[in-house]
């Protein structure tokens, strides 16, 4: 976990640099943009952010599904393939290396077959929890919807790469908003907030319960309105498939901001 806490910090330094020389005007790297964009995009989206959130998931899922943390040979290769990957895939697209950017994009790949071997492993010997049931089935379902989400992000990323090398034509943000940036990211947040908050949160034993009691209401139905809507905007925005595109918007939106309101009230009522 230390090491891709670490790797994924200096891989945000890196994009960070990158978006700070390109600001700044720096010639040669504003004329060589079409190549380093992805690159860009890489090491922050998937060096970066999923990076850390994959990292996370090795200590916290089995948290959340009542299981074991252990160390497996699943979680190495999730944080290797992950840490490795995209990097080499940014070097290709910055190199316009087709070979260096396919390799990356297998290490990925591998990377994240691994977070979902893992989850797998995790989930049969589990525990089953025997009270609030539809609290953990909101913070237990967000973070397997978000797992699913990200397999098939990154399925689509790397496949991309795989097909077109090392070409700008290979990244496309529409291909990965729903599933990555909505699916895995945003699902991964609201799963985990639902599951923090009455643990760890402020508040005694009586407003915690009070608070899984309010976290779990429409449980399923938001749960599916989310995925769904992801479901929608991942055939619907690359396919700029306009009606599509508006409804996966909205059932994202309304799932998301219903879940967003009870998470508000959860948070006061700790506080209070």
């Amino acid at each position: 976990m230390t090491q891709g806490y670490v790797i994924g910090l200096a891989e945000v330094a890196l994009g960070a640099s990158v978006a700070t020389l390109y600001v700044a005007g720096w010639t040669p790297l504003v004329e060589a943009w079409p190549h380093i964009k992805p690159a860009h995009a890489w090491l922050n989206l998937i060096g970066f952010v999923s990076l850390v959130i994959a990292t996370t998931m090795v200590h916290f899922f089995p948290t959340v599904v009542g299981a074991r943390i252990s160390r497996r040979r699943s979680t190495r290769i999730t944080v290797v393939g992950l840490a490795a990957g995209a990097p080499l895939v940014a070097l290709g697209f910055a190199l316009a290396s087709d070979a260096v950017a396919r390799v990356g994009a297998i290490s990925v790949a591998t990377g994240a077959a691994g977070l979902a071997v893992y989850a797998w492993r995790t989930w049969q010997p589990r525990a089953h929890w025997t009270t609030d049931p539809d609290w953990h089935r909101f913070a237990i379902g967000g973070l397997v919807s978000a797992i699913a989400w990200f397999e098939v992000g990154i399925a689509v990323a790397t496949a991309r790469v795989l097909a077109f090398g090392a070409d700008p034509a290979a990244w496309r943000v529409d291909a990965v908003t729903g599933p990555l940036i909505v699916g895995w990211i945003a699902l991964t947040i609201v799963a985990s907030a639902t599951h923090l908050i009455p643990a760890v949160g402020p508040g005694h034993p009586t407003a915690h319960a009070r608070q899984r009691h309010i976290l779990g209401r429409a449980s399923t139905l938001r749960l599916a309105t989310i995925n769904v809507g992801v479901a929608v905007l991942s055939v619907g925005l690359p396919f700029q498939l306009g009606q599509l595109t508006a409804a996966g918007i909205v059932g994202v939106a309304i799932g998301l901001a219903a879940t967003a309101v009870l998470l508000g009230v959860a948070v006061r009522i700790g506080v209070r």
